[in-house]
């Protein structure tokens, strides 16, 4: 899978996330962008319904690494998006133990799993997880990320220590103004953003999708 790989040129990745209008899909495509996150929880303001996400797929077919994001789904669900073809990764963003992680695994998907940063407790749990790679974000009572907020960068520091070589996903706040700080802080494997490329809840803006990718890219 191109997107957990490192890239050739040496830069961090980029992920777009909580589409919710096949125009901005096709955006990203023309962009180049590495993935993009389609979030299949019904109670996001960013909710896409899977058999939407099918019917983008039918008019192109060509797009970016397609990341699905899921609270709490019952394992059985992500695999038939999966199997489906709907999705080529599952980011798992809710409670779901290290077996959930383990099912899909052994079933043969990629899975990354989503952890809530808040302080250096919140680590303890990077090593339970055997998955392919890790996001992190701003740990947010009650919600699920796509908050806008930041967390402390110097705590991502630690989680690469303890992560070595499984990829990690900085997530949290990321606008094009700060992405280039916090990759040359934490230097990640990639870098996700939905609120911060949006100009109103779940409505993304082209215009700051490329600001984003341009800040990225020249880190």
């Amino acid at each position: 899978m191109s997107f957990l790989a490192p890239r050739s040129d040496g830069q961090v990745r980029a992920k777009i996330c909580g589409l919710r209008r096949i125009e901005d899909l096709e955006f990203c495509q023309e962009q180049v962008t590495d993935a993009v996150g389609l979030n299949f929880w019904p109670k996001s303001k960013r909710y896409l319904e899977p058999e939407l996400a099918a019917t983008w797929l039918e008019q192109i077919p060509e797009t970016p690494t397609r990341i699905g994001v899921f609270v709490n789904e019952p394992t059985s669900n992500v695999q038939r998006l999966l199997e489906q073809g709907i999705i080529e990764i599952a980011q798992l963003h809710g409670d779901e133990t290290p077996d959930d992680c383990a099912k899909l695994k052994k079933a043969g998907f990629p899975v990354l799993k989503a952890i809530g940063v808040r302080d250096s407790s919140s680590l303890a749990q990077l090593s339970m997880f055997d998955v392919d790679g890790v996001v992190l974000d701003a740990f947010c009572p009650g919600d699920y990320g796509g908050s806008g907020k930041t967390f402390n960068w110097e705590l991502a520091l630690e989680a690469r220590e303890i992560l070595g070589d499984t990829p990690l996903i900085l997530s949290g706040g990321l606008i094009s103004t700060n992405v280039a700080e916090a990759i040359q802080k934490v230097r990640p494997h990639a870098v996700d953003v939905a609120s911060g490329v949006e100009s109103a809840p779940g409505i993304k803006s082209t215009e700051m999708i490329a600001d984003f990718l341009q800040a990225v890219r020249s880190a």
